[in-house]
């Protein structure tokens, strides 16, 4: 077993384990690790004598916990009047829907909201049976389990339902009681305490926060409070032993799923699918049925990046919930992925369920974004049609081979996001350049010199790169021109240089403002760094005489600058060097909006907007009221009196009868 996990722990981050069962199987592997061993299997089934009380009692916790933290995720921020049809939305945008799921979401709605009813009484009533003896445990016990196996037979979530379930067996230990807690051991409680404190704290954050929290909260607290347990939990995290659950609010959305979808093409007209084997990308792609335990992985990862506001690593809107700095890599993910379909990678094809360029890899290969709705059940007895199926928009425009990623998708330190000032600052690269003498309007071209980047080309950066990128400066409309004409003039290697030189003199630049003359910027936001940030990149994009003169009169010059410039001028460079990354938030956040929450009903993207001063989605309410920055479509959400949603606009919608005859609708 302690091999098992070794072997899972190494796996950990290079694997991308964030889902909610990788986080309950790393924490009851461990705990397991103090189970008493099993009986050979000619004694039968049984374990070789009871655990100790403080490891069963734990180990009920944890059941406790995980349901607890689901709960108070879901519900704590829903409006359980309005969102009683929340399954409706759920079957058909989970993660994977099977036949069960595809064919409920057409149920009565009286049993939508029954089957809401039970969900909100199991999740955050039976929980606390738990905590009793008796009947009351046996109760609460069989409840999840039933729950667990609901969600089971009506979804693929990987391992999480069954392996939930195995920890909630150790629920119908109706005896053991909290008042045993020491007795047994004298090693084993003092332990199962410290873990049972933490796992308290963990309760405060979801899973999404998992692996960051326990950064972000040691800059917001005192350095006299709290540090030294702070200390012990970061020692801890990457192990994860101990984990934080929970993870949406049950909102009533539209029956609409987002599907990432990779295309090749050999003559750039005529595009065709790379076939996934689970996930849904065409309109005869079935539900699948029977899949979990498996988890696939690549299936499951493409249908987040449109579906939430971060964990897509190509977004340049960092939030608390990216813990990995390498994520904000500008070759990303999905640009991955096509280098390696360009390339003809057998272990990647060998992902999707077949291969549509079986004599050779295609010339380029791009990445859409599709919008897929379940069809009416007239449809699909017509046709044999599951869903309605249509390109949204183009995510990363077409590519042809480039071997040269490969060297430069790991971003250096000094290109980490600016909200990632806690690894950055860590790394012996930026170490060295803070230990460097600070810089002065006579050295400012040999300051960031050093770790492969030469005079020479830091005058290039300042006489060819900037140079180029005043022309039409702050032109909105034209950005996306530009860096095509900047990719072609100079090519990926070296605009991947002029971002590491361009993030050493944002840093050098860094080290003259005083934290006083940040507060008077209004820009000293502890977790918000992206305005300040962009701040600089203005000063450094108006040339090197502005960026000398920044030096000589910092705060005043910076404190006319932020009153001056506007949000386009802003992001600039950003757009130049990155044109992936807000092509891919403009798209993700226009279907948010437009679709998901229509139109910020709930006021999400405001929420959003407020709690991130500083940070990228400040600017999102400029972003939005500026024209698309791609051609994009959107099928039409619209919300009915009785609270279900009728979805409209596909191409080949309603081939027979009217959608408002839906069992759905009534």
């Amino acid at each position: 077993l302690l091999l098992s996990r070794a072997a899972l722990q190494s796996l950990a981050v290079t694997g991308e384990f964030w889902f909610v069962w990788d986080y309950m199987v790393f924490e009851a592997g461990a705990l397991v690790l103090l189970l008493p061993s099993s009986l050979p299997l000619s004694a039968g089934l049984g374990a070789s004598h009871l655990p100790v009380p403080c490891v069963a009692l734990a180990w009920q916790v944890l059941a406790i916990r995980l349901m607890l933290g689901f709960a108070k995720t879901k519900f704590g921020e829903s409006d359980v009047s309005k969102d009683n049809l929340f399954l409706q939305g759920f079957f058909i945008w989970q993660l994977l829907p099977n036949h069960l799921s595809w064919h409920l979401r057409h149920a009565p709605l009286w049993l939508l909201r029954a089957s809401y009813g039970f969900m909100l009484y199991v999740e955050v009533i039976l929980p606390f049976c738990a905590f009793f003896t008796g009947p009351p445990r046996f109760v609460g016990a069989w409840g999840l389990i039933v729950l667990m196996l609901g969600i089971f037979l009506t979804g693929n979530w990987g391992q999480f339902n069954l392996g939930y379930i195995v920890v909630c067996l150790g629920l119908l230990d109706l005896h053991i009681s909290y008042a045993s807690f020491f007795s047994h051991s004298w090693l084993l409680p003092p332990v199962m305490l410290v873990y049972l404190f933490i796992s308290l704290i963990c309760c405060v954050f979801d899973t999404w926060t998992n692996t960051a929290w326990m950064w972000f909260t040691w800059e917001i607290i005192p350095m006299f409070q709290l540090h030294n347990l702070l200390g012990l939990i970061r020692f801890l995290a990457p192990f994860r032993l101990i984990n934080a659950y929970g993870v949406f609010p049950p909102e009533a959305l539209p029956q609409v799923r987002s599907t990432v979808v990779f295309q090749g093409s050999d003559d750039g007209k005529t595009w065709k699918t790379y076939p996934y084997k689970y996930q849904t990308h065409s309109s005869s792609s079935p539900p699948v049925t029977g899949l979990a335990p498996h988890h696939p992985r690549l299936d499951h990862r493409v249908f987040y990046p449109f579906e939430m506001t971060s964990k897509s690593d190509i977004c340049s809107a960092y939030c608390i919930m990216d813990h990995n700095p390498y994520c904000y890599s500008v070759e990303g993910f999905m640009q991955r992925m096509v280098q390696r379909l360009l390339e003809g990678e057998a272990s990647v094809l060998a992902l999707f369920a077949s291969n549509p360029f079986p004599a050779g890899p295609p010339a380029q290969v791009r990445v859409v974004m599709f919008a897929v709705t379940p069809t009416s059940m007239e449809d699909h007895r017509a046709t044999g049609h599951w869903w309605y199926v249509q390109e949204m928009c183009e995510v990363i425009p077409a590519r042809k081979s480039d071997p040269g990623l490969w060297t430069r998708w790991v971003p250096a330190p000094e290109c980490f996001h600016p909200e990632h000032d806690i690894w950055r600052n860590r790394s012996p690269t930026v170490e060295a350049l803070s230990a460097s003498p600070e810089i002065h309007w006579s050295n400012v071209d040999t300051a960031p010199c050093g770790d492969g980047i030469s005079v020479a080309e830091v005058e290039s950066f300042w006489n060819d790169f900037i140079m180029a990128a005043q022309k039409s400066r702050g032109d909105w409309p034209s950005l996306r021109k530009r860096s095509q004409a900047m990719a072609e003039r100079f090519g990926r290697e070296k605009l991947a240089l002029y971002e590491r030189i361009l993030g050493r003199y944002v840093l050098l630049l860094r080290r003259k403002v005083s934290q006083e003359a940040i507060t008077k910027l209004g820009l000293d936001n502890l977790l918000c760094n992206w305005r300040l940030h962009l701040l600089f990149h203005d000063v450094i994009a108006e040339g090197k005489a502005a960026y000398v003169e920044t030096l000589k009169n910092t705060q005043d010059s910076l404190l006319y600058r932020l009153q001056h410039i506007g949000e386009a001028t802003m992001l600039d460079l950003v757009g130049l060097l990155r044109p992936d990354d807000l092509l891919f938030e403009d798209m993700k956040f226009r279907y948010i909006r437009e679709l998901k929450q229509r139109p910020d009903r709930r006021g999400f993207i405001q929420k959003t907007v407020e709690n991130d001063k500083g940070g990228f989605y400040s600017m999102l309410n400029w972003l939005l009221a500026q024209p698309a920055m791609a051609p994009l479509w959107l099928p039409k959400a619209h919300l009915l009196d009785s609270g279900a949603w009728l979805v409209t606009g596909y191409q080949d919608q309603n081939r027979s009868g009217n959608p408002l005859t839906e069992p759905m609708l009534r």
